[in-house]
């Protein structure tokens, strides 16, 4: 009986932990955000963004300008294209990548008026 509760006292604690990480990631700082739409081939060639559970969706006007090695770095699990739509596979966090780059586009374009 002493293994087991050994055992699920070490993955009870494991668990624990990761979903700590989780809940506490930090949103992108600003270079951060930049680098991402540098990967999407810049502010210049991202259509529109849109996201669900699992993939941020970015309609690109040139996929030749799409850096899926640079996506990869950032902590996309994979990128997939689908027509002019990259979808950069960052689990959870999709979303709120979503909701950060759109708000960093609005403070961006306030700043240059």
């Amino acid at each position: 009986m002493g293994k087991i509760h050994n055992f699920r006292k070490l993955f009870a604690s494991m668990l624990g932990k990761q979903i700590t990480e989780i809940e506490i990631a930090s949103p992108l700082d600003k270079e951060n955000l930049q680098q991402l739409v540098s990967a999407f081939g810049g502010k210049e060639n991202i259509v529109s963004l849109d996201a669900c559970i699992t993939r941020l969706r970015v309609e690109v006007h040139s996929l030749r300008l799409v850096n899926s090695d640079n996506l990869q770095k950032l902590g996309a699990i994979g990128v997939i294209i689908v027509g002019h739509q990259v979808q950069a596979i960052f689990g959870t966090q999709s979303d709120n990548l979503r909701r950060e780059l759109a708000a960093w586009f609005e403070d961006d374009g306030a700043e240059a008026h």
